[in-house]
């Protein structure tokens, strides 16, 4: 099992992905 940069990158955009889609929604309900 090897760690490939990749997969590393890949799972880093989701997480920024997520929490941008996470700040909208709540940026959303806010109004």
């Amino acid at each position: 099992m090897r760690n490939t940069p990749i997969i590393q990158t890949f799972v880093l955009i989701l997480l920024i992905f997520s929490t941008g889609a996470v700040l909208s929604l709540i940026d959303l309900f806010s109004y």
